[in-house]
């Protein structure tokens, strides 16, 4: 298969408020008890597993070009959370829960995929999407 996908088409699917990945590509999260936690920022702390079985393996066959200006880490001083968050509301009180639930997403997809999307120069554009895009395909 050789096709090309249109990242506009993608991103209107992103549950509103957030721009999770995972459930644009057909992952789904689970808690400690392993329950299915919605899609929302708050969530991300609360992520023990993420379900990739739903996951379409035709994804792999395409080719995903991601353009991108920002050049942010997904988390810590110069993460998605510190230098975007204020701009979409976050605050003293939510600034935490974010920022490390973006470090627990690092986390899992280190130890399910084995992939390290911590660092990754724009892994912290639109909200930690550039990450997302990262656990399935890298970057082009």
């Amino acid at each position: 298969m050789n096709e090309n996908l249109n990242l506009c088409e993608i991103l209107k699917h992103c549950p509103a408020g957030t721009k999770f990945w995972s459930p644009v590509w057909g992952d789904v999260f689970l808690d400690k008890d392993k329950k299915e936690l919605e899609a929302i920022a708050e969530n991300m702390i609360k992520i023990a597993e993420i379900d990739d079985s739903n996951v379409d393996k035709k994804i792999f066959d395409i080719k995903i070009n991601v353009a991108c200006d920002v050049k942010n880490p997904l988390y810590g001083k110069d993460g998605a959370t510190a230098i975007y968050g204020t701009q979409k509301g976050v605050n003293k009180e939510s600034f935490d829960i974010l920022d490390n639930g973006l470090k627990n997403i690092a986390k899992l997809v280190k130890e399910k995929f084995n992939k390290e999307i911590d660092y990754i120069e724009g892994s912290g554009a639109a909200g930690g999407l550039g990450g997302g895009w990262e656990e399935k395909q890298p970057f082009r």
